[in-house]
């Protein structure tokens, strides 16, 4: 299975975990940990600052006592609840709020917290949050003025501490962003291409099962019609209603045994030679051409199948034929010959080709319907096979017949 490319939600959301390959949160790394503690620590230390400096002498009206005792505390408790800050981020944020009101110790808390929420969460609620902050802290600035500056200077000074964490922690989430996206657009073309490369190969695996049937099939089915005659002619010998086999005749057959075994070899290395030259070039698109359908029909008859060649077109018709038509054609009579032998056998086998005007070719071969005592084993790439080879070249086949008959048709187009 791929890499996990992480939804829309994910995306929005954006923990620093999402930016990583596999799209899932973790627990804290080393560098999580190695933040987490900065980022404490500076809020503690300014928890400690303001607990020993608080600027109460210079306020007209001192917050009362109780206010100044619950104050360290509330800071604390701001300062704690850090560690839980890249989890609940909107919740803490919403918490850090009257803490505003309260104390000035969970301050550094409450700037952790802005940086926080614009790293995880949708800008929105950076910029919405640090507003309502401003909105609570920028007035205390002018309403208890500082002797050491203006409060023009002092309000600015707060606003810049509020928009310093915001602006960084946008920064930090823009760059997960991404790499986020390069990564999930990286994740996607290695998908398409192990998509292209798996379909590649399937393609290459079904060119390589029609060739090895189309060849194989034809001259192995040859060859058990061949032995088939001579088992049966032996059988009968011995049954004692036929005359036996005499040395020629037994000779003769082996050696048309063994011519097709030898053709078989010959046309599996003309295969081989195919599979590893281009589609496109020349030796891989002229192995067969309409004349050769000639050669294929004696080899049948030759093996005692009764086979009627009808070519409707002229030398110049057939030569117009592009490659691909006239090997494609081959293969379809070479392959109807041999479902003809295997499950109508001693049935009379008519083929017909046309080639039309526009150079379209018109295959149709039909024989009786038998039925085989003992069928053939059955491959699985025959009729398939041929209409995958016949789309492939731009046709239509047809499969079918009337009662009695079966009917294979075919029409592609000659370029």
């Amino acid at each position: 299975m791929g890499t996990r490319i992480p939804g829309a939600w994910s995306r929005r959301m954006l923990p620093g975990a999402l930016a990583e390959p596999t799209g899932r949160p973790h627990r804290r790394t080393w560098r999580d940990w190695l933040v987490d503690v900065l980022l404490f620590a500076v809020s503690a230390w300014w928890w400690d600052v303001q607990r020993h400096a608080y600027p109460f002498e210079y306020i007209p009206d001192a917050p009362p006592q109780w206010m100044l005792d619950v104050d360290p505390w509330i800071g604390a408790a701001a300062c704690l609840a850090l560690w839980w800050r890249r989890r609940f981020p909107i919740a803490l944020t919403f918490a850090m709020l009257p803490v505003l009101l309260f104390t000035a110790t969970g301050y550094g808390a409450v700037l952790v917290m802005v940086l926080t929420l614009a790293v995880h969460r949708p800008w929105p609620w950076a910029v919405g949050f640090t507003t309502a902050f401003l909105v609570l802290t920028v007035p205390y600035a002018f309403a208890y003025p500082s002797p050491e500056m203006p409060p023009a200077a002092y309000a600015a000074l707060v606003g810049l501490m509020h928009v310093v964490p915001l602006v960084t922690g946008l920064a930090v989430r823009f760059r997960r962003q991404l790499v986020w996206t390069l990564r999930r657009d990286a994740e996607i073309v290695r998908q398409d291409a192990e998509r292209r490369l798996e379909s590649a190969r399937a393609a290459e695996r079904q060119r390589i099962a029609r060739e090895m049937h189309d060849v194989l099939a034809h001259r192995l089915s040859l060859l058990s019609v061949h032995a088939g005659a001579l088992a049966y002619r032996n059988a009968q010998a011995a049954a004692g209603s036929a005359v036996p086999v005499d040395p020629e005749e037994m000779a003769a057959a082996i050696r048309v045994i063994q011519d097709n075994a030898r053709q078989a070899l010959t046309e599996l290395t003309e295969v081989l030679t195919v599979l590893r030259t281009p589609d496109d070039s020349d030796e891989s698109a002229a192995l067969h051409r309409l004349s050769d359908l000639a050669g294929l029909v004696d080899t049948a008859v030759e093996a005692g199948q009764d086979v009627t060649l009808r070519l409707d077109a002229t030398a110049e018709q057939a030569a117009g034929v592009g490659h691909r038509a006239g090997r494609t054609v081959y293969r379809i009579v070479q392959e109807g010959l041999t479902n003809a032998r295997k499950h109508a056998p001693r049935q009379p086998v008519t083929v017909e080709v046309s080639v039309g005007d526009d150079e379209a070719v018109t295959v149709s071969l039909w024989n009786p319907r038998t039925v085989v005592d003992e069928a053939a084993p059955e491959s699985g790439f025959g009729l398939a096979g041929l209409a995958e080879r016949v789309a492939l070249a731009g046709g239509e086949l047809h499969t079918g017949g009337g009662p009695g008959e079966f009917r294979l048709t075919a029409r592609l187009p000659g370029a």
